[in-house]
């Protein structure tokens, strides 16, 4: 696992540092733009939550996201029957649309300053390791180029140390998720993938729906200690000698909120100003 050695945002104005010439970019500006904070009030009621066993969505009841009424609808983190932890977030995104998330799922893991200005705070680093051609194949529909393509991540959860984080980006169908919801009110974008932190391997989901209120939301979660199969089925895997830091699973809940909600602020015009121009550019 890569150590990171370079600059800390904290030293650095708040930021994570960007390549030489990044500022020559026509989307620098959005790198200067402040942060979407999380109140102190959401962040102390994650990280004091405290969720009795069988509370939260066990992964074998994955499709429930496309409920209406989003479950659980309290973020923070909670223990599974099945083993491992769920990390949850209902994150609301009124300005975010399908088309514009298909666009910034193909376009953002090119460049580092792409990533950095989702989270100028904690997105140090981004690499596309694994079958990055398809991000250029206008053959592909833009909604399903990023499906197969795997990330390597330098990144903090709240301003602290990055660690290294691998995403790899799966096809929803192939993961046990109701294909006919793809495109509906219940499921206008979705990001699956299989990720691993060190020893820790967590199946994540965030998908984008009309929550209850008839407001967009990003729903988060993060099945820590599950490994999509080969067979399509879902598994825990952790070790018992492996155990799951619950600040971790806090702090992933309120990077989920701050990284969503500035999305939410910059992406619609970032999307208006790019969307025509060339991967490259």
């Amino acid at each position: 696992m890569e150590e990171y050695k370079g600059i800390l945002s904290k030293d650095n104005g708040g930021r994570v540092p960007v390549p030489k010439g990044s500022e020559e970019k026509p989307y620098y500006k959005y790198y200067l733009e402040p942060m979407q904070n999380v109140s102190e009030e959401l962040q102390n009621k994650i990280r004091q939550s405290v969720f009795e066993k069988g509370m939260g969505l066990e992964v074998t009841d994955r499709n429930r996201l496309t409920e209406i009424k989003a479950f659980p609808q309290e973020p923070g983190c909670y223990e599974l029957s099945g083993g491992g932890a769920l990390s949850c977030a209902n994150v609301k995104t009124p300005h975010l649309t399908g088309e514009m998330m298909s666009w910034w799922m193909a376009w953002h893991g090119l460049d580092p300053l792409r990533y950095a200005i989702w989270n100028p705070e904690d997105h140090y680093d981004v690499e596309v390791v694994e079958n990055k051609e398809r991000l250029f194949d206008e053959t592909i529909p833009i909604k399903e180029r990023f499906w197969g393509t795997t990330h390597k991540l330098m990144e903090s959860m709240v301003g602290d140390e990055p660690s290294e984080v691998r995403l790899s980006f799966l096809n929803p169908a192939e993961c046990g998720y109701d294909p006919k919801m793809l495109g509906t009110d219940r499921w206008l974008f979705a990001i699956i993938a299989q990720g691993m932190n060190g020893p820790i391997p967590a199946f994540a989901t965030e998908v984008l729906a009309v929550g209850e209120d008839g407001v967009n939301e990003i729903r988060s979660r993060f099945w820590f200690g599950y490994e999509l199969q080969q067979d399509g089925t879902i598994k825990y895997i952790l070790p018992e000698s492996v155990e799951i830091p619950k600040e971790l699973l806090h702090d992933l809940v309120i990077h989920n909120y701050k990284e969503f909600s500035h999305l939410d602020k910059i992406l619609p015009k970032l999307y208006e100003e790019e969307k025509g121009k060339s991967f490259l550019s």
